[in-house]
Order: structure tokens, then sequence, then C-alpha cells
């Protein structure tokens, strides 16, 4: 889904002669969905200055100036009356600002066994653990258990569990991280913390309390444009596309240059139906970063359900070029070569997907459970090319399990099912028609434009598709024709551009 802002900048806390600290919760894509992670937050050091202060470090290896103006302004957290002591901890904050997380978890150790609850040094080796890196299941357990005793000496600090929250968050345990932050907000509310619990009621998909939390927070401080955008994804996950695009309206009023409140802005006027509006909405999300893969692969999908088959590949291309193992990219770069008849490219990419076996104890993507049909189903459109349309019968010839289990989303474990042929080299391709040859291919081509414009699927919620609609008018005059010019015909008496979209609707019903 979307990531909030880098530039979203938030007031923290943490001590005495505290300053202004960017504070960013994490993205990720899906799939793209969001998790928070403490990797994108500086909770220790924020002003400039300090920063400065720290470049200069890794340059003169010189800690006890830096260290000793950060310590006389009190510029880290749990500080003490102690003016050396103070002074000792600022050099450990700045190792870790500096990031030097081992030498500053030595120091803290190293002044804990003179003062074994010396809160600040608990506090600052718990950040320094988590710094390290979650992805260590080792880091992450020090870091809660330091943060854990800060609390028991500190049990009225906010922002202790705060950080905590930031730290189980990330290992899945959604439900500690939201103790955690309606702790803190009884201890303290902020807009802050209302928008960082309702990110993870948001990740939970409860929309309704995620959207009371961004409400609560966006009345603490109205100018938040990740609060606006995510208090309209709360109304996009519940159906309520209008008010979602006014939010994301709004959030752009606040921030003209948010790509996500554009990418999410075409995406609510894409399940309208209005393909103008979201064409704009994902173009002008493009202008501003032209390598945005989300975007890409949104526009991508309004394309190819438009039955713009050829530009819909091009956007897949290009999100997989930018990022190889997209697996909605790739499944729909799959789906739309076979829509095209092009089948051997198409079961290549569907293959490639097939091979992004999930980790042990990773819930396996959507695509992941659905290519393997996908493939079959190309397999045996491809076998049925020269088959006469009477000749055979997809709910005759595919077992109901099959279906079923596609339908369900449900793993490809099918009692007795035998696989479908590979690609058979004696099968011709298909071929593009010329815009002239299609014309004078189809003798129902006037027709169908004229009807397909009387179709009735025209209605606010369904993504309108010219080709599409003009596609089933000609079928079915060709239908006429099969029935009353002469004998059955193939699949391949028909132009591309039937072919393609009578497929396109078939697979599309299919996963649907």
């Amino acid at each position: 889904m979307h990531g909030f802002g880098s530039n979203d900048k938030t007031v923290m806390a943490v001590g005495p002669g505290a300053c202004p600290m960017e504070g960013r919760w994490g993205d990720n894509r899906v799939g793209g969905e969001t998790a928070l992670t403490m990797a994108h937050r500086l909770p220790l050091f924020c002003c400039w200055s300090v920063f400065h202060l720290c470049d200069q470090i890794s340059e003169k290896n010189n800690l006890k100036e830096p260290a000793k103006t950060i310590a006389e302004q009190r510029r880290f957290p749990f500080a003490t009356d102690n003016d050396s002591t103070n002074e000792e901890l600022a050099i450990a904050y700045v190792l870790i600002g500096s990031g030097l997380y081992d030498e500053a978890i030595r120091h803290f150790s190293t002044m804990l066994q003179e003062e074994p609850d010396l809160v600040s040094a608990i506090y600052g080796r718990g950040i320094a653990y988590g710094k390290k890196g979650l992805h260590d299941i080792k880091n992450a357990e020090l870091a809660l258990f330091e943060l854990s005793r800060v609390i028991a000496l500190e049990p009225d600090r906010p922002e202790v569990f705060e950080q905590r929250a930031e730290i189980l968050s990330p290992l899945g345990r959604i439900n500690e991280a939201l103790n955690d932050l309606t702790k803190a907000i009884q201890l303290q509310p902020s807009a802050r913390l209302y928008r960082h619990r309702g990110t993870l009621y948001f990740i939970s998909e409860d929309y309704a309390t995620a959207h009371e939390d961004f409400q609560q927070s966006l009345e603490l401080n109205r100018n938040q444009p990740t609060a606006m955008l995510y208090k309209g994804l709360t109304f996009f996950h519940r159906g309520l596309l209008k008010e979602a695009i006014e939010a994301f309206k709004e959030a752009l009023k606040q921030k003209v240059d948010f790509i996500d409140a554009y990418k999410s802005l075409g995406q609510a006027y894409r399940e309208l139906g209005n393909f103008e509006a979201a064409t704009e909405s994902f173009q002008k999300a493009l202008l501003l970063n032209q390598n945005h893969v989300q975007t890409l692969q949104l526009r991508g999908l309004m394309l190819y359900h438009h039955g713009s088959l050829q530009e819909a590949l091009k956007n897949f291309k290009r999100c997989l070029q930018l990022e190889p193992y997209n697996e909605v990219c790739q499944y729909m770069k799959g789906l739309s070569h076979v829509a095209m008849g092009q089948f051997y490219e198409g079961i290549k990419a569907q293959t490639k997907v097939m091979l992004n076996d999930p980790l042990p104890g990773q819930k396996a993507s959507p695509e992941y459970l659905k290519v393997k049909y996908l493939r079959e189903y190309s397999r045996y459109l491809h076998a049925h090319l020269d088959t006469p349309l009477t000749e055979y019968s997809v709910d005759m010839d595919l077992p109901g399990s099959f279906k079923d289990h596609w339908a369900k989303n449900l793993p490809f474990l099918i009692d007795d099912y035998e696989e479908q042929p590979g690609l058979q080299p004696h099968i011709n391709l298909i071929f593009l028609f010329s815009k002239k040859e299609r014309k004078r291919e189809e003798g129902g081509a006037a027709a169908a434009m004229d009807s397909g414009k009387l179709w009735p699927e025209v209605y606010p919620g369904w993504r309108q598709s010219p080709d599409l609609n003009r596609s089933k008018c000609k079928f079915f005059l060709w239908r006429g024709k099969l029935y009353h010019l002469g004998p059955p015909v193939s699949h391949r008496s028909r132009s591309l551009v039937e072919e393609s979209t009578i497929k396109t609707t078939a697979t599309t019903n299919e996963n649907h």
C-alpha cells in the first residue's frame, strides 16, 4: 500500500532541552502493506547542529568536544544532575548518531557496571541494539529487554512506550505495540501518537478505528498531509470512494508534490470508473518521479482492465526494470502477454512468479497462489487455438476443483489433476493485424463500433472499457456468422483484437 512521507516532521520530547525530530514510520509494497520500522527514525539527535557535530567526529575522531556541547545543552534523553556523567552519556549518544553502535553499547555497558540503574544508559543501550538492525532477532530481544527496564524504572515516560512499540511492530507483535501506544497516549496525547497508532490499526485492517485515530491526530494538528492521506485510505478500503477522493485532494493542498496522494487519488478514480481522471492523477505522480514503481503498477492494472493491453504491458515492463522481483508486475506481464495471444512470453513470465517461493513462515502472495492456475489455463488456451469452438469447453475440460480452488485463491493442491500439455511447436503463434487488415477482415467492425457505445455496462464504479465493449459486440456478430454461414471454425479465424479481449474478459472473470 503507501508509506509515510519523508518530509513529515514531528516533535518528540526526549528530555529537558529536547529539539524537533524527524519522525517517520517507514514504508513497505504492497502489494504491496505498510509496516513501522525503527530504522527510519533518528530518535536521539535531531537538530542540524548535532548532525554537523557527528560529521565532525568521523573527520577528527574527537568525541569530547561535540559531546561536551550536547551535554551542556542536555540534548539527550534522561539527562542527570551530574555534569561529568552527562558528558560520558553524551559521548555514547554521539557514537549512536555516528552509526558506531557497538562502540556505543560498550560505552553504555561500562557506565552501567558502575551505576546499574542509570536510566539514560539503559535507554541508550536499548536504542543502540535496535539501530543495529531488527533483522537479527537477538538485537530485537536485547532492545526490548532494555526498554522494558527503563519502563520499570520510569513508568510515566510516553516516549519509551513509543520506542518499544516501534520495535514490537516490525516483529509482528502488533497487539503489544498497540497497547504501548495506547499507554503513551494516556500519559501524553499528541497528534503524532494518534497517527502512529492509527497506522497500526490500518495495518491490522481495522479501518474504522484507524480513521478515528487519524481524525484525532488531525484535530490536534490539521497540517499533516500524511495523516490526511491515511484518513483517505481508511475511506478507500471501506468503499467510500468519494470521501476518499476529498481527503486525497486535501492532502495535496497541504503538500503539492505528494506522490503517494496522487497515486491514491488515481486509484480511487479508477475504482469509480473515471478513466480520464485516474490517468491524469497517475501521470502527475510520474511527472514527480518517473520511476515510482507503485504508480507504474497501478497504471498498468488500470490500462489492462480498460482493454489497453499493449500500453499496460509497457508499464509492467518498466516496473520490472526498476524492481525485478515485483510479483504483481511479473504476474500481470504474463497475463497481458497471454491476453494478446503471446503464449510463450506469457508462460515464461508466469513461471518466474512460480519460482518466488515464500520463505518459511512467510505468507504467500496472492499472485504466487494464482499463477499456477493461470499457467495451466494459458496452456489450455494455447492447446485449443486450432480447435473448433464447438468441440471443447472450459467448463467440461477443466475439473470443478481446479476452478473452485482458483476462485478461492487456495494453494494448487488438487488430487489426480493432470497437467495441461506444454506449448506445442506445431501450433502456430498469433500475429498482430494492422488496422487496415482488421477493417478488411471484420465485416461487422463498423456495427460493433456503434453498438459498443450502447453497451449497458457504464455506471459509477464500473471501469469502462470501450475496447472490451466493442469486442463483445463483434463477438456476438461473429457468433451469428458462425451459426448461419457455414461449418464450425477455430479461434484463429478471429482477429487478434477479438481474440485477446475475449480472453481478457474470461481471465478477469476467473480472477474475480
